[in-house]
């Protein structure tokens, strides 16, 4: 029996979004791209475990919706809105986006691996991220630039 040696090839999330949909008990792992969830997730670093949605949604958590132009979206669920859309918000964005439906609603984030670290939504350091960080977006600008200026850029130096 032949060995399999190639390498595997990365999906679209078109592609997997029919699976998710259907709520099985598997997970998929995906690979964070763009910047919106920082400094939480970062794009091409990070990696995010997605699973079924929960029948009830509960504000703080990651999920993984679809905008109407087709775009996928993975961010923080801050509100409901009166009408029984959904309001969401990157880790690093300050304006909300509202309207979003709740059938637009593929998968939640079950677990993170952040700088090869892995955790999930239950993990202390986690939950206490979760009960601080959305509180401040009104000065999340300031506490990037802030990082900005610091030496490294916030970033961590090389040895």
């Amino acid at each position: 029996m032949e060995k399999n040696t190639q390498t595997p090839r990365p999906l679209r999330l078109s592609q997997v979004e029919s699976l998710l949909r259907e709520r099985l008990s598997a997970t998929v792992v995906l690979t964070v791209t763009g910047g919106s969830m920082l400094p939480l997730l970062a794009g091409g670093r990070d990696r995010v475990t997605l699973g079924p949605v929960p029948e009830r949604l509960r504000r703080g958590e990651v999920l993984l919706y679809r905008r109407a132009d087709g775009s996928y979206v993975l961010h923080r669920l801050t509100d409901f809105g009166p009408d029984g859309t959904l309001v969401f918000c990157g880790d690093r964005q300050i304006e909300l986006e509202r309207g979003i439906r709740p059938e637009q609603v593929i998968a939640r984030a079950v677990a993170f691996e952040r700088k090869g670290h892995y955790f999930t939504r239950s993990a202390p350091g986690y939950r206490v991220y979760c009960a601080l960080w959305p509180r401040l977006r009104w000065c999340r600008q300031a506490i990037f630039r802030l990082r900005a200026v610091l030496p490294g850029g916030g970033r961590q130096r090389q040895k």
